[in-house]
C-alpha cells in the first residue's frame, strides 16, 4: 500500500463501490476525466465505475503545520443496453447507489474528512448515441491533509485546584489533585 493519498484514495473508493455493486464488470481508479472521446478510445467493460482525483485545491491556512486541501473527486458510470435494461436506466440506478455510499464518507482514510458537495450529471455529448452507452459523472469534494498529524502518545494531564492567596510555587503542597 502506498502513502500517496492521491493514488490510495481512488483505489479505496473503487473497492467500496465494487463491494456494494458486485455486478460491475469493471470498477477501478483512473487518471483524469472520462468522457465520450475516451469511451470510444478505451476498452471499458460495462457496467463500470471509474474513480478519479480531478484536482487539488489548498484550503485557507489554519493554526499548526498541517495544511488542509480539498480534493476534487469524480466517479464515472458507464453502462450499455443489456438484458432488457436500458443503458440510461442502469446508469441512473448505479449512480443512485454510489451517491448514497459517497455521502459524508471518509473511506476509512485517516487523512480524509467527510465527502461533501455531491453532484451527479448525465454526460450528453455529440456522438453519445453512437457509443450506445450511457455515461454519468458523480462529483464531490473530499477534504484531506497531505501530511496527517502522526499518532503519538497522549500528553499526560493532571488538574490541580487551590485557593487564593495560596497559589504559586511556594504553595505547591497546598494544591489538591482533582484529576490525575
Amino acid at each position: 500500500m502506498t502513502d500517496d493519498l492521491l493514488t490510495r484514495l481512488p483505489a479505496a473508493i473503487a473497492q467500496r463501490y465494487k463491494a456494494a455493486l458486485p455486478g460491475l464488470r469493471e470498477c477501478r481508479a483512473i487518471s483524469g476525466r472520462f468522457d465520450v472521446e475516451r469511451l470510444r478510445s478505451e476498452s471499458v467493460l460495462a457496467p463500470a465505475v471509474l474513480v478519479s482525483v480531478l484536482g487539488l485545491d489548498e484550503d485557507a491556512a489554519l493554526a499548526g503545520p498541517h495544511r488542509t486541501v480539498t480534493l476534487q473527486m469524480a466517479a464515472f458510470v458507464i453502462t450499455r443496453d443489456r438484458l432488457g435494461l436500458s443503458a440510461d436506466a442502469a446508469a441512473a440506478a448505479i449512480t443512485h447507489t454510489i451517491s448514497r455510499i459517497t455521502l459524508a464518507q471518509t473511506w476509512g482514510q485517516p487523512d480524509c474528512g467527510a465527502a461533501e458537495g455531491l453532484s451527479a450529471r448525465a454526460l450528453v455529448a455529440q456522438g453519445y448515441r453512437q457509443t450506445k452507452a450511457a455515461l454519468w459523472a458523480l462529483a464531490w469534494r473530499q477534504p484531506a491533509v497531505l501530511a496527517p498529524i502522526a499518532q503519538g502518545e497522549a500528553v499526560p494531564l493532571t488538574l490541580y485546584v487551590s485557593q487564593v492567596p495560596q497559589v504559586g510555587a511556594a504553595h505547591e503542597d497546598d494544591y489538591t489533585v482533582v484529576a490525575p
